[in-house]
């Protein structure tokens, strides 16, 4: 890095076995700027999950509502049908079959 810190320097390399001479000065802004570009779409991805996983998470709260409901539904059912079957059964005995 160079004394005001604007400039990183590289310098060497290989290419496979063979060692190169090269020199790269990169500033550090654009560095610092590239990060940050990936830092935005890191953010965005994670806030993309966050919506999907509380999607998720409010369709099983639904579920669990509806099968909670079917329970209730399936609990009434049987309910009449003993009624009908205990008004049916009262009413044979009454006739004397």
């Amino acid at each position: 890095m160079d004394g005001d810190g604007t400039y990183i320097h590289i310098v060497g390399g290989s290419a496979g076995l063979v060692t190169t001479s090269t020199h790269l000065k990169i500033k550090m802004s654009e560095l610092l700027k590239e990060e940050t570009e990936i830092e935005k779409q890191w953010i965005e991805e994670e806030a993309k999950v966050e919506e999907i996983e509380k999607q998720h998470d409010a369709t099983e709260w639904e579920i669990r509502q509806i099968n909670t409901d079917i329970q209730h539904m399936k609990k009434k059912i049987l309910e009449r049908t003993k009624l009908q079957v205990k008004s049916f059964s009262s009413k044979k005995k009454k006739k004397n079959w």
